[in-house]
């Protein structure tokens, strides 16, 4: 780097870490205008641009870099990066396709990670597959196994989700989601003691996840534990943000099984105010109301 864009560039990074975004930022821009060729300016404008709210400009500094730098592998995974941690999916998925995965076995990771959230778990498990077998760090590695563990158990090959979950727990066994992936499979496949010991484990070390709690009260309501299935729901409703008709059911049958049948059906008329057409809440509502005109006519 020539050494006054590479005096500019120790200015302007001085600045940034007082806090004088702004003065950083014009520095930046001068640089990246005068020294196109410099491609450090680059990044860490649009570092700046991002920590300031500004993912637009953030990216179109980065496509900047691009077009200076066609076919540099480095600029591109760089780009990527940038797309998946802004939700930007499908631009991911194209920005990651030119770099081949035996030159950057990390794009296989970010492949398979970008797949898994898009809900392709076929072609997510291709690429944390191929990631797998690379030579990156054994941390690396290992999230993807977690990652692995998730997409079998949504492909419902739970045996194969757990053979993942036992890799990852080399690194990962004091981690809630693990012991969470852990419990919705024993949960599903009907092995509600166990569920309940993974499930305990991932509310220890996750106080504040509505998704923990949820799936609690399910475990705690197969063993017919419904009083603790009462406190989880409850637990599970005051952090929840978008309550599903489901899960008014879900506290409805609970309600039910304890015998307070009016709470019971208030429950499933919200459920059904919700989704008109909940079975589970339409057949639990028909029960309820039967009971009750049972008890009007004694």
């Amino acid at each position: 780097m020539d050494y006054k864009a590479y005096h500019k560039l120790k200015k302007a990074i001085d600045l940034e870490s007082s806090g004088k975004n702004l003065h950083a930022l014009q520095i930046y821009l001068s640089i990246t205008d005068e020294y196109p060729e410099f491609p450090d300016p680059f990044m860490k404008l649009s570092e700046l641009y991002e920590k300031l709210g500004n993912p637009v400009a953030a990216g179109s500094i980065l496509e900047k870099l691009l077009k200076a730098h066609p076919g540099q592998n480095e600029f591109s995974l760089y780009y990527a990066q940038f797309l998946i941690r802004n939700k930007k999916w499908d631009e991911a998925l194209e920005a990651l396709s030119p770099i081949p995965p035996e030159d950057e076995p990390i794009v296989s990771y970010f492949l398979g990670y970008t797949y898994f959230i898009k809900k392709d778990f076929e072609l997510a498990r291709l690429s944390l597959l191929n990631f797998i077998i690379s030579d990156e760090q054994p941390e690396l590695i290992m999230e993807a196994f977690l990652y692995l563990a998730k997409v079998e158990y949504e492909l419902k090959n739970d045996e194969s989700a757990l053979k993942y979950l036992k890799k990852a727990e080399v690194i990962y066994s004091d981690y809630w989601e693990l012991h969470f992936v852990r419990a919705k499979i024993q949960y599903r496949m009907n092995m509600y003691q166990h569920a309940v010991k993974e499930i305990e484990k991932s509310l220890k070390l996750k106080k504040k996840d509505p998704s923990v709690y949820s799936l609690a009260a399910k475990i705690y309501f197969a063993i017919k534990e419904f009083k603790i299935a009462e406190k989880y729901l409850n637990k599970y409703f005051d952090l929840c943000e978008d309550i599903l008709s489901e899960d008014y059911s879900d506290f409805a049958d609970v309600y039910f099984r304890l015998g307070n049948y009016k709470e019971a059906l208030n429950y499933y008329e919200f459920a059904l105010k919700l989704d008109p057409v909940n079975r589970s809440a339409s057949s639990g509502k028909k029960k309820v109301t039967d009971l009750l005109n049972k008890q009007i006519n004694i």
